[in-house]
């Protein structure tokens, strides 16, 4: 059995003198993370960490919580709505800086088409989801990220009606 700060230590390799209490993850953001439009973000090896800005915050949980199919979306690893922190999978290959479409536009579309069912059962508008910078493709496996700017919405005519639109306009910058 091992506690939360042995596994700073021997894990993380991270003193327990330099974790920052209440917010323990703060000790892993570093001069090289990027600030982005929702906040900041640290890539590491085999996860992202994230502090997401407060008015992106319960959008990402709840989008977290509704999102778990991980054939389309990564993992949460842990979330800290106090600290503004969240620790997910990260989805990119070793050693890849740049989405890699090798598989045929047929298999990007059917899965771009069912992530597209997922968003509308679940009544969500993925704002800002692009082929670019919010798809991760490492040639068949694929994961959509960061869901801070999409909208949980109730009205499942509009959800419909936009998400036809935008599926559209992503189906369209796939490569081919």
């Amino acid at each position: 059995h091992t506690s939360h700060i042995d596994f700073q230590t021997a894990v993380l390799g991270v003193d327990t003198n330099q974790t920052n209490y209440p917010c323990p993850l703060d000790s892993f953001f570093h001069k090289g993370c990027e600030q982005r439009n929702g906040g900041t973000v640290c890539v590491y090896p085999n996860a992202i960490l994230k502090r997401v800005k407060k008015k992106f915050m319960a959008d990402e949980l709840d989008a977290f919580q509704l999102l778990n199919d991980t054939r389309y979306f990564p993992k949460l690893y842990y979330a800290d709505e106090r600290c503004q922190t969240i620790l997910v999978e990260n989805v990119r290959q070793k050693g890849k800086e740049k989405n890699r479409w090798c598989s045929n536009y047929t298999y990007y579309e059917e899965f771009y088409r069912s992530a597209f069912e997922i968003f509308n059962e679940k009544n969500i508008i993925p704002r800002d989801l692009n082929t670019c910078c919010n798809t991760i493709v490492n040639g068949d496996n694929i994961r959509i990220i960061d869901f801070g700017q999409y909208r949980l919405d109730k009205e499942p005519e509009k959800v419909l009606e936009t998400n036809k639109k935008l599926l559209e306009t992503i189906l369209q910058d796939i490569p081919s």
